[in-house]
């Protein structure tokens, strides 16, 4: 079987998964997807699992001698779970929702991706005004198309209630979904779970685009910051949905107040993140515009923004960033900081301008 870079990462994020969090074995499959993303690997076997009772063949690294075993960089086996399997309940009913504003570039293969899923699903695309060819593509693939804005949050919402089925996904139009990711969720969600992970696994052209792979790989498994996608729709629209005045920080907000429902689980199957060519001076902007949605999380959720903010490798083992990609890392994240704080302060400005006009008005009546 030809080995994929998507296959080794699969692998690198169950075993990141399911391990402990000790400094060894972090650094074990830390440095493995290294290996794997920036071609640097040294030795590859294929072993198999049992996935929803099938058998799946994956990649695994060094001596890997049975399913649920491999060998980590420091010798020491890691242990990987199998999925836990609840026999499907045919009369559950799923939706998918996708939100889109210029989405063409990657909207056909997201939804193709969603409509080739291995357990069917309502597929609902939420448009803001787009100017491109999404709203075309949307049309032909979705089983409906629906227009609002202004920004995901107020697009998820309308699009979760405008299905009645059981359970609801929510899907950024430049993902693409492996075909066992909304049976995997329905799964878990029967036996016992409350919200679904899917793992994200970047692509993207360029150095940025590489550095933004490699943060993210350290991210796998995260309860602070990896966020569920898939929930009982009845009990994320009890919670309130999403916060509708919320823009950058709307995913971990909701992943903070679906904590109480219950069990949260990670699928097995992933997500690839197609990012296409990143530059750095748009990443930036983007943090700028997103800064007033994170300020106001930090806000809502103090405690738990400390972890969400915080709780990264590269700030815990430096020593993470003494290669190339950590180096691009830590000049992304320190631009990033600079947009963020002028972006906050000119909302801030921007606000109490606005505040300002208002009181002059009420005192002028």
């Amino acid at each position: 079987m030809p080995v994929t870079a998507i296959d080794l990462a699969h692998r690198t994020l169950a075993q990141f998964r399911y391990n402990t969090k000790s400094a060894e074995s972090f650094r074990a499959p830390q440095r493995r997807h290294y290996e794997l993303v920036w071609g640097v690997l040294a030795r590859v076997s294929t072993v198999t699992r049992r996935v929803d009772g099938r058998s799946q063949s994956i990649i695994g690294l060094g001596a890997a001698d049975c399913p649920r075993h491999s060998t980590s960089g420091t010798g020491q086996r890691v242990e990987v779970p199998q999925l836990e399997v609840c026999k499907m309940n045919p009369n559950v009913s799923v939706c998918v929702v996708v939100t889109t504003r210029d989405s063409d570039r990657t909207l056909r293969a997201c939804l193709e991706s969603i409509r080739s899923q291995s357990t069917k699903c309502e597929l609902i695309v939420v448009d803001n005004a787009s100017t491109d060819h999404t709203r075309e593509i949307a049309l032909e693939l979705a089983d409906s198309v629906i227009d609002t804005g202004p920004e995901r949050s107020r697009q998820r919402n309308v699009g979760m209630l405008a299905s009645d089925a059981d359970i609801v996904g929510f899907i950024d139009s430049d993902m693409r979904l492996e075909a066992e990711v909304v049976h995997q969720a329905i799964d878990l969600l029967l036996g016992g779970s409350h919200s679904v992970v899917v793992p994200e696994i970047t692509i993207g052209v360029g150095f940025w685009a590489q550095v933004s792979a490699f943060e993210r790989a350290m991210y796998a498994g995260s309860h602070a910051i990896e966020a569920p996608r898939f929930f009982w729709r009845e009990e994320v629209a009890a919670i309130g949905g999403w916060d509708e005045d919320m823009t950058g920080a709307e995913d971990w907000d909701l992943a903070v107040r679906s904590r109480g429902l219950g069990p949260r689980k990670w699928t097995t199957a992933s997500i690839v993140h197609d990012e296409g060519r990143v530059r750095l001076i748009e990443v930036c902007r983007k943090k700028a515009y997103y800064s007033s949605g994170v300020a106001r999380f930090v806000k809502k959720h103090p405690d738990d923004a400390s972890q969400v903010l915080f709780a990264r490798p590269w700030l815990r083992q430096p020593s993470l960033l003494l290669n190339r990609l950590g180096l691009g890392l830590l000049v992304m994240k320190s631009m990033q900081a600079i947009f963020s704080i002028q972006g906050f302060a000119a909302f801030e400005i921007r606000r109490l301008r606005t505040r300002g006009v208002h009181n002059g008005l009420e005192q002028g009546m």
